[in-house]
């Protein structure tokens, strides 16, 4: 029962790991592209 918990825990840190990379490039992306239409919006 704790094994099941901890392999839970361990599973839902790595995706919101991998949540967080995916939507910082994303963002990082979207800037840059931004940027090179010369817009000053800011989300």
């Amino acid at each position: 029962m704790n094994e099941t918990r901890h392999d839970a825990f361990i599973g839902t840190t790595e995706t919101a790991r991998l949540l967080g990379i995916g939507l910082a490039t994303l963002y990082r992306r979207l800037k840059e592209m931004g940027a090179k239409e010369g817009g000053e919006e800011e989300a």
